[in-house]
């Protein structure tokens, strides 16, 4: 997944199936992973951990973003991420997330989820957001 633009989707939603396997998931029990790819090439994960205080939750996929931002900085780009959940369906991110994960997207990224026969699914990530708020 270093370097081409031709991606393994496949590769990309396994990261994300195994950052799943650590979700703290007591209340939901869904176990929800993320897998970031960077514009450099480099893929970061994360997990949903779930909190009696349910407002105090983090994303899978904002706990990838804050192992990117935390290693790489803000500069960081994201090409593309996977979400993968344990209900073998196609998960797709929150509003929140989406509006967390805008700033660090590439024009083009794409958003990949699990079908579920398996098989991977892309969509470009603008299109889940079509009227962010931004600060320009």
């Amino acid at each position: 997944m270093t370097g081409s633009r031709t991606e393994n989707w496949q590769e990309l939603l396994a990261k994300a199936a195994q950052a799943a396997e650590h979700a703290h998931a007591p209340y939901s029990s869904l176990r929800v992973g993320a897998a970031i790819l960077t514009s450099g090439g480099t893929v970061y994960s994360g997990c949903n951990i779930e909190n009696a205080a349910f407002g105090a939750t983090l994303c899978a996929e904002r706990s990838a973003l804050a192992a990117m931002v935390s290693t790489e900085g803000s500069d960081a780009l994201i090409r593309a991420i996977a979400v993968w959940c344990s209900d073998k369906r196609p998960c797709y991110p929150c509003g929140i997330c989406r509006q967390a994960l805008l700033p660090w997207c590439e024009k083009t990224a794409v958003l990949v989820v699990e079908n579920a026969d398996g098989s991977p699914e892309t969509l470009s990530f603008a299109s889940l957001l079509p009227y962010p708020f931004t600060d320009s």
